[in-house]
């Protein structure tokens, strides 16, 4: 009886080293992704090289007007073409630096900054330049 009862708690051992091993595995696959890499370093094709206003456009419809709107007290508007373009170095510097969208709200995706990030070296082209 002395003998199961050694067995078992070896097994409880064993289950608990096997637990942790892959707990620590599944950790260490998560973590090897592209790190500090930008999507322009990881995967240059991801979006266009010269991405369009109406590109931009949807983005900063999608993500940024539920706050940034002509009746906004609190926020600038980006609500015409002229909003955008006098913003856009600001809108840039806030997605790369993650303050916007704040909080909870859904970030922007790493092919979305890329857009932005591309529509700004480019010169910001728009209809309304």
């Amino acid at each position: 009886m002395h003998s199961a009862s050694n067995r078992a708690a070896r097994a409880r051992q064993i289950w608990l080293i096997l637990t942790c091993v892959l707990f620590a595995a599944a950790a260490a696959i998560l973590s090897c992704s592209s790190g500090d890499r930008s999507l322009d370093a990881v995967d240059p094709n991801a979006v266009a090289t010269h991405p369009t206003f109406d590109q931009v456009n949807a983005i900063v419809h999608n993500k940024c007007v539920t706050c940034h709107y002509t009746n906004s007290e609190r926020y600038s508007s980006f609500e015409t073409c002229a909003d955008v373009v006098a913003l856009a170095p600001d809108i840039l510097k806030r997605v790369e630096d993650n303050t916007m969208p704040p909080g909870a709200l859904p970030r922007l995706t790493s092919e979305e900054k890329l857009i932005i990030q591309r529509w700004v070296a480019n010169g910001e082209p728009a209809p309304c330049n």
